[in-house]
């Protein structure tokens, strides 16, 4: 049997909880249960624990819904009224999307050809026909994704540049710098910004060709805190854990400098964001603001993960 490995098993988890945000349920899902099948019919993905007077302890969708209250204690009426009601709301391919899971975070072992025929069914994007032909590297996340992160120099302020801007043309209302501003920097202030020894530039590689960015950095409000700023993602390689990787990159880069704690701001209404850095324990901190004129109809809100006490 050949496993997937720990790369494709991270950029598993990051495609899946990118498009099944319900994983993260406490309650109900694959993360609120032990891996494993129905107790009742042996045959579809155990996603709630019951407490009833029944003989089975956890039930998929469909034997949950047959079973009903009668499978919970008159305690838990309420709790199993809301329960059930959420399992009936999953998409049809969620017995799929649990065993998934289960694989991505290594509690179930699951050869690599049996995991792909799963892929197809969870997430069906797979690559175009412009990415079998290599025109995208490494597009479709489970062709052999590998992620490496490399923290840039000096001598790279032309790829960290090239990366920056791809960045502002794609995401102009993620950032508050724009692509003009951006561009009409010199060499020597591009290289003033990765001789930075209290500063941290990181690149992730996808199959050679880069696929995203994230600088840490002293917090401009307080040096004490870092600073989490251009993070971004390449379009073609996104639901893969990259944006899990470079966030990870920068985390680490934090605790070894010292920092109690790293912030960051990002747009109210950037979903797919505010999931990756909840996923990464930030948590929002009471503070709002909003991007400058002539976009400041875009509103934005502060994160923080505490590193030390």
């Amino acid at each position: 049997m050949t496993p997937l490995d720990a790369d494709r098993r991270r950029g598993l988890r990051g495609a899946l909880l990118e498009r099944y945000p319900w994983i993260t349920d406490p309650d109900v899902g694959p993360q609120a249960v032990e891996a494993g099948e129905c107790d009742r019919c042996g045959s579809e993905a155990r996603l709630v624990t019951t407490c009833g007077p029944t003989r089975w302890a956890g039930l998929g969708r469909r034997c949950a819904a047959v079973v009903g209250l009668r499978g919970w204690c008159e305690g838990h009426a309420d709790d199993a009224a809301r329960w059930l009601a959420h399992l009936r709301a999953l998409p049809d391919e969620a017995d799929t999307v649990a065993r998934l899971w289960w694989v991505a975070t290594g509690e179930v072992r699951m050869d690599a050809g049996a995991v792909t025929p799963l892929l197809a069914r969870a997430l069906p994007d797979g690559p175009t026909d412009d990415d079998r032909a290599g025109h995208r590297p490494g597009s479709g996340w489970h062709a052999a994704v590998t992620v490496h992160i490399q923290r840039l120099d000096a001598d790279e302020w032309a790829r960290g540049r090239e990366l920056r801007l791809q960045a502002l043309r794609d995401a102009p209302d993620a950032f508050w710098a724009t692509a003009d501003e951006e561009a009409a920097l010199s060499a020597a202030q591009w290289r003033a910004r990765l001789e930075r020894p209290d500063a941290v530039t990181v690149v992730a590689v996808v199959d050679g060709t880069d696929a995203g960015l994230a600088v840490g950095a002293p917090h401009h409000d307080d040096p004490d805190d870092a600073g989490l700023y251009a993070m971004w993602v390449a379009p073609w390689s996104r639901g893969r854990g990259i944006g899990d990787a470079l966030v990870a990159a920068v985390i680490s880069w934090a605790r070894t400098a010292g920092h109690r704690r790293l912030r960051l701001d990002v747009a109210d209404q950037n979903a797919p964001a505010v999931r990756l850095y909840e996923r990464a324990g930030f948590v929002t901190t009471g503070a709002h603001g909003r991007l400058p004129p002539p976009r400041d109809h875009i509103t934005e809100h502060e994160r923080v993960l505490v590193l030390r006490s």
